[in-house]
């Protein structure tokens, strides 16, 4: 199945879920695609999911807010199931969402408090976030450590390069030693 026949699929299987048909329904749909159950749900999940971006906006409201859909939504005419699958790629795309704000609050150097505060924790909660801020912070601290290693690693560098060319001068040996020094404090910026 090439992608031009994957998008022709999709639009088949978006006209069944629109008629108000269940996810369960469309399995027979692999046998008159002439295609294979394992194709037909990246049919039905492309479909699914060119839906919920139609619909994201109405079903990320009524995730956050319990809102209602408007009378003339197609969210209406969808099975259970469909409905279900969409809502929980809502869920999915929210807490994604989420993660991402904590990241770029961690990024800013948010202190854990200012973020939980920023944070809606009804989708991400609270002790994730926590997961999350722990994880950064003890990534951070090891990338400081590596920090620390370069730049002693350049001062060793550095200390043998002078010793070594006053003893004996200055040569070839010590222009790798200069590299060294230099890569060092480079890498420890």
């Amino acid at each position: 199945m090439n992608y031009a026949e994957k998008i022709q699929y999709s639009e088949t299987v978006k006209t069944y879920l629109l008629q108000g048909d269940s996810l369960g329904a469309i399995t027979s749909l692999a046998t008159e695609f002439g295609i294979v159950p394992y194709q037909l749900e990246k049919v039905v999940d492309l479909a699914l999911r060119e839906f919920y971006n139609e619909q994201q906006s109405d079903i990320q409201a009524y995730l956050l807010n319990n809102d209602k859909f408007p009378p003339d939504s197609d969210w209406l005419k969808l099975d259970d199931s469909v409905q279900d699958a969409m809502l929980e790629m809502g869920k999915k795309d929210l807490v994604q969402d989420e993660i991402n704000h904590v990241q770029d609050l961690l990024q800013e150097n948010y202190t854990q408090e200012e973020i939980l505060e920023e944070v809606r924790l009804n989708i991400y909660p609270e002790e994730k976030v926590l997961r999350q801020v722990q994880k950064y912070q003890a990534e951070e601290e090891k990338k400081q450590k590596q920090k620390r290693l370069w730049f002693f690693s350049g001062l060793l560098w550095t200390g043998l390069l002078l010793i070594t060319s006053l003893k004996f001068g200055f040569g070839v040996i010590h222009i790798l030693m200069l590299g060294s020094a230099s890569i060092s404090f480079y890498r420890s910026k």
